[in-house]
């Protein structure tokens, strides 16, 4: 069997500014506010969805394939 090579590509960091303000306004550690932004939550109630989902904001699973 062949093993599967497997490509890594990292999210840029964003800049210790916009980290600093939006650690500042979720207030969080660095290293949290660094993940938050790089999965695309930059503000306040973006990290709120994120932390306390509701049900009824999940796809439904038998979407997936």
């Amino acid at each position: 069997m062949k093993p599967l090579e497997k490509q890594w590509s990292m999210k840029p960091v964003p800049s210790a500014e916009s980290v600093l303000g939006f650690q500042n306004a979720i207030n969080a550690s660095g290293p949290l506010a660094t993940l938050l932004m790089q999965r695309e939550i930059r503000d306040f109630e973006s990290a709120r969805l994120f932390f306390n989902p509701k049900l009824e904001r999940l796809h439904p699973p038998f979407l997936m394939k």
